[in-house]
């Protein structure tokens, strides 16, 4: 006997079969439901593709309606019936204005062959501008910066100079920065900008007063910047380094007539690696000139060696000394250099490969 619970069930199947076999039939009306449109940059304006799409009923096709969701439009589609084996198109459109990074977006399209939307779906990647791959190829938390690391280089003890860090951010959401803290030897460090929307640039702007500072060669240091981003905060270092020289530059052609010269008797010092052991050495300078050649500092590129003491004045043909320790480790691992800071116009940074060998 059949009960009423059994002609119940049975309709549902039939139901679901039926509305499947619409879905199916539904589909397979486009040729191609997805469109990639590739890495592009926002300044090429609003992207748009046309879908093709086939009657393969046996009747008339009427596309009803186009829902698009947010970024992308599809107003233009065949807008009378579409014969059985005619074609027809859906034409999107998308306008990367408002979005940055990967994107994704559905279109619904409705038909007079099934109750169900047949799904389309556009993706891409942007660029906030042409100019972000190509100037801006260091990430710094959630921005996008020009180089690594802020230079000043080779710089005279005179007038201030100051460099910048430029800075660009193509996120979504906004970004705002704020200076923690940065090395003492800076005159000052500010941002240009400190809020930032989608597309937005702004630069670190750094400054050194050279005349200033009783330091010379080599300094480093690190500036800490806050980025907030939403909820999310971060600090990331950005590296700023420079060279402290003398002012060549404002020397008069008789002070460069009678320069002094650096002079060493090797460009190779060679120390003895004992393992566990402070080794000591001396480094004889020599001044080939006609005024008093002054070092103005001793720096190495490891932190295994010390400079312990170095004649900070030596007159013309006379001769100095710089002492170096290296502390030895259980093995050799490295060939430090050593740079003599001085007067010296044309070798003011002289540099002295340390030869460590096993004795």
């Amino acid at each position: 006997m059949i009960t009423t619970k059994y002609i119940i069930y049975t309709f549902l199947l039939l139901l679901i079969i039926s509305s499947g076999k619409a879905q199916e039939s539904s589909e397979a009306l486009f040729s191609n439901s997805s469109h990639y449109f590739g890495t592009f940059s926002k300044s090429k304006g609003k992207q748009s593709h046309r879908f093709e799409l086939t009657n393969t009923t046996n009747k008339p096709l009427v596309i009803k309606r186009v829902k698009s969701t947010c970024g992308c439009t599809a107003t233009e589609y065949t807008r009378q019936p579409i014969a059985p084996g005619e074609k027809g198109y859906v034409k999107v459109v998308f306008d990367p204005a408002k979005f940055s990074g990967y994107f994704s977006k559905k279109i619904s399209v409705y038909t007079s062959a099934s109750n169900q939307a047949i799904q389309l779906s556009i993706s891409g990647r942007i660029r906030v501008n042409s100019r972000v791959s190509d100037t801006f190829t260091h990430h710094l938390g959630d921005l996008r910066v020009e180089k690594k690391v802020i230079e000043f280089g080779d710089t005279e003890k005179k007038s201030e100079v100051s460099k910048d860090l430029k800075m660009i951010n193509i996120m979504r959401d906004p970004i705002k920065l704020r200076i923690v803290n940065y090395p003492d030897w800076l005159s000052s460090c500010k941002i240009t900008k400190a809020e930032l929307k989608q597309g937005d640039n702004s630069r670190i702007l750094v400054t050194v007063t050279p005349q200033d500072l009783a330091q010379w060669g080599s300094l480093t240091g690190s500036i800490t910047m806050e980025i907030t981003r939403g909820v999310k905060t971060e600090q990331k270092q950005v590296p700023v380094q420079i060279n402290l020289i003398d002012a060549f530059s404002t020397l008069s052609p008789e002070q460069l007539k009678s320069q002094p010269v650096i002079s060493c008797q090797s460009d190779t010092l060679l120390m003895a690696h004992k393992p566990g052991k402070v080794i000591s050495s001396k480094l004889t300078i020599i001044n080939e000139g006609n005024s008093p050649l002054y070092i103005r500092r001793v720096q190495s590129n490891s932190e295994h060696v010390h400079i312990k003491k170095f004649d900070a004045v030596i007159e013309p043909s006379k001769k100095g000394q710089v002492n170096i320790q290296y502390s030895c480790g259980s093995s050799i691992t490295e060939q430090p250099q050593v740079y003599i800071w001085s007067n010296d116009k044309q070798h003011y940074k002289k540099e002295i490969q340390l030869q460590i060998e096993n004795k």
